[in-house]
C-alpha cells in the first residue's frame, strides 16, 4: 500500500507536468496566430506598394500628358530638349514607381521573416514543454523513489549479511548473540 505522502507527490507531479504542456501549447497557439497575422501583414504591404507604384505610375502618365500638351500650346515639337524632358519625366516617374514597390517588398520579407521566427517558436515551445514535462516527471518519480528506499532502510531494519553486522561505534557484531569481536 502507497504512503499518502507518496500519492500525494505522484499526482502533483503528473499535474505539474499536465499543466506545462498546456503552457507550451498556448505559447505554440500564440505564437502560430502571430505568425498567421505577419503572414496576411506581408500579402497586405505587397498589394499596397503595388496600387502605390499604379498611383504614381498614373499620376506620372497626367504629368507627361501635360507636358505635351503644354509643348504643343506653345508650337514645340517633341524633338531635342523637350524630347529629353519628356524621357526624364517618364524616367523619375518609372523610378519612383519602382522605388515603391521595392519598399512594400522589404516590409513584406520582414514580415515573412517575422511570421516564420514565430513558427519556429511554436515548435520549440511544444517541444520544450514536452522535456519540461519529461523532466518533472522523472525527477518526482527519483524523489519518490529514493524516499521510498530510506524509509525502507532504516538502520534498524538493515538486515545483516551471514549474521555479520556492524555497530555505530565499529564493532563487529557476529551472529544475534552481541558478543564483540569474537565468534559464535
Amino acid at each position: 500500500m502507497c504512503e499518502p505522502m507518496t500519492i500525494v507527490a505522484a499526482v502533483t507531479a503528473v499535474v505539474g507536468a499536465i499543466s506545462t504542456i498546456q503552457q507550451g501549447r498556448a505559447q505554440a497557439a500564440s505564437a502560430r496566430y502571430n505568425a498567421a497575422i505577419a503572414d496576411r501583414n506581408a500579402v497586405i504591404a505587397r498589394q499596397q506598394a503595388a496600387e502605390e507604384a499604379r498611383r504614381i505610375r498614373d499620376a506620372g502618365a497626367r504629368a507627361l500628358g501635360q507636358q505635351r500638351t503644354a509643348f504643343a500650346a506653345a508650337g514645340v515639337t517633341a524633338e531635342g530638349t523637350p524630347l529629353e524632358v519628356l524621357g526624364d519625366t517618364a524616367a523619375s516617374v518609372e523610378l519612383d514607381a519602382l522605388t515603391a514597390r521595392y519598399s512594400g517588398e522589404v516590409e513584406a520579407t520582414d514580415y515573412m521573416a517575422r511570421a516564420n521566427l514565430l513558427r519556429s517558436q511554436a515548435r520549440s515551445a511544444e517541444r520544450s514543454a514536452m522535456f519540461g514535462a519529461g523532466t518533472s516527471l522523472l525527477t518526482s518519480a527519483g524523489r519518490i523513489g529514493h524516499g521510498a528506499y530510506k524509509s525502507l532502510s532504516t538502520p534498524a531494519s538493515k538486515p545483516s549479511v551471514g549474521g555479520y553486522g556492524a555497530t555505530g561505534s565499529g564493532r563487529l557484531i557476529v551472529g544475534n548473540t552481541g558478543v564483540a569481536g569474537g565468534g559464535t
